[in-house]
């Protein structure tokens, strides 16, 4: 998982595999996961704890500049928002990312990732992401 790393990021360390895809994914499961436990605050809740979804479609709305899905189990006000190296970039979940591995564009990567050794992956704060897309850097 993650930890506090600074004022601005968590640290976590996971496998870093090359991805044909355009975008970084993890694990659907463990996105939601992160992102429940990282991102969402008191507000992103109704009374009940839960997540709350304004509708039953599986779209991905665009609020400003912002990806923000739209399903009910997914409608988070913020994409997660990671770094490796010196470039951040926005993740999404998808369903066919092994556990614990973080898939980048193989463009992305300096060097060819060891498939056994975890890569130290710096996730932004909530607060630091949010500046990030304000500052329009992801």
């Amino acid at each position: 998982m993650f930890e506090e790393f600074s004022s601005g990021y968590y640290l976590g360390r996971l496998y870093v595999e090359p991805y044909a895809g355009d975008h970084a994914v993890l694990d659907s499961d463990f996105h939601r996961y992160v992102t429940d436990e990282l991102y969402l605050d008191a507000s992103d809740a109704d009374a009940t704890g839960e997540r709350t979804g304004a509708d039953d479609a599986d779209t991905t709305a665009v609020d400003g500049d912002l990806d923000v899905a739209s399903t009910p189990a997914d409608e988070y006000r913020l994409p997660l928002v990671m770094k490796l190296g010196n470039t951040h970039f926005r993740v999404r979940g998808e369903g066919a990312v092994p556990a614990d591995t973080l898939a980048v564009p193989r463009e992305w990567l300096e060097d060819e990732p060891r498939r056994d050794e975890r890569s130290r992956v710096l996730l932004a704060k909530r607060e630091h992401a949010e500046r990030l897309f304000d500052l329009g850097a992801v």
